[in-house]
């Protein structure tokens, strides 16, 4: 309990700064490492072990590779992979022999820049939304964005005769974009309660799962308001990596949607679904259209291929967080390699 509320206060610290400054950007240095368990090394066969990076665009920039290490050496160039800044799912590869004891490390840095916009209810909600309709922006782009982030991408950012239904009710006969997503993310934060869930990999629609038993995890929440943006023709994309502050590093998933003339912004279901449980309507107002800058996303696509790709199934075939393993004839479970993300050094501005 006092972790939760540490972790309250340094958002609301994070928040108050950003209101005051019209935004807050933090500077990362993280290291990453596997361990392979055991029970499941064996000396001297060829092994591909992959790592999340940080991927360079939209709020994060500076991205740099600091150091890689092998068994407590330095790396050699041929011994791993760095994937191109803007792979959907951006990943380092070690590829070498593995030896007894052997850990896989990988130190990086980068920036994050989160400005703050203010899309409370009330009368900047309303102003936001005049310039929204208002806005028509370049037209060859908005096209472009539509066509790439408001359809459907089976099996589970798919419209459903449920979804399409749910959708119609939530949103009723409104036409702004903005008061559109506005609405999306109201229902879910109200009526969806947080919880684990059972391997993504046992759930053959994840939203339409989570919007029949209002219960899901970020990941899942996520997903609901992605898919039912743009079955509302909002553009809507995954944005995932890992919650990255001062007390923790953990994994997390959460949503960005386009507006005219704002851009690309952030819906953090899950923070918000928390924050309207617990009344506080401040942190609830502000995971609408903004995010608070302790994230590493190192996903913007849900269900993409690393580069270079697994030879076999992935543990996690949809999200990029804790890392994967592989042998010439199998990948590594869950339970067959351990993975740790330590704050080597964190500076706020």
């Amino acid at each position: 309990l006092k972790g939760r509320q540490d972790n309250f206060r340094l958002l609301e610290n994070a928040m108050t700064r950003m209101k005051e400054s019209e935004g807050m950007s933090c500077s990362y240095r993280i290291r990453s490492t596997v361990e392979i368990t055991s029970e499941a090394e064996r000396e001297g066969e060829s092994i591909r072990v992959y790592l999340p990076l940080p991927i360079e665009y939209s709020q994060i920039r500076n991205v740099k590779v600091e150091s890689v290490s092998i068994g407590g050496r330095e790396a050699l160039p041929s011994e791993y992979t760095v994937a191109d800044a803007g792979q959907p799912q951006r990943t380092i590869c070690f590829h070498t022999e593995h030896r007894k004891g052997q850990r896989y490390a990988v130190e990086f840095s980068f920036e994050n820049h989160a400005p703050y916009r203010d899309f409370s209810r009330g009368q900047a909600l309303d102003r936001a939304a005049a310039l929204a309709q208002r806005s028509e922006g370049s037209q060859g782009e908005i096209r472009e964005i539509r066509r790439d982030f408001c359809r459907e991408q089976l099996p589970h950012i798919r419209f459903t005769p449920y979804l399409r239904q749910l959708v119609r009710e939530v949103v009723g006969e409104e036409t702004n974009p903005l008061l559109k997503a506005r609405r999306i993310y109201d229902y879910i934060t109200s009526h969806v309660m947080y919880s684990y869930v059972r391997s993504y990999f046992t759930l053959t629609d994840i939203p339409e799962y989570v919007s029949t038993c209002f219960k899901g995890d970020c990941g899942v929440q996520a997903l609901l308001f992605i898919t039912m943006c743009r079955a509302a023709g909002v553009p809507a994309r995954w944005q995932a990596g890992l919650y990255t502050t001062p007390l923790e590093i953990g994994c997390h998933d959460w949503a960005q949607f386009y507006v005219e003339p704002f851009g690309w912004l952030y819906a953090d279901c899950s923070f918000g679904g928390a924050a309207f449980r617990e009344g506080y309507e401040e942190r609830w107002e502000f995971y609408f259209g903004n995010l608070d800058p302790y994230r590493m996303p190192a996903a913007r696509e849900f269900q993409a291929d690393f580069n270079p790709p697994m030879s076999h199934l992935r543990n996690d075939p949809y999200d990029n967080q804790m890392g994967e393993a592989e042998y010439g004839d199998r990948s590594l479970k869950e339970n067959e390699y351990c993975t740790d993300h330590r704050m080597v050094e964190l500076r706020e501005w």
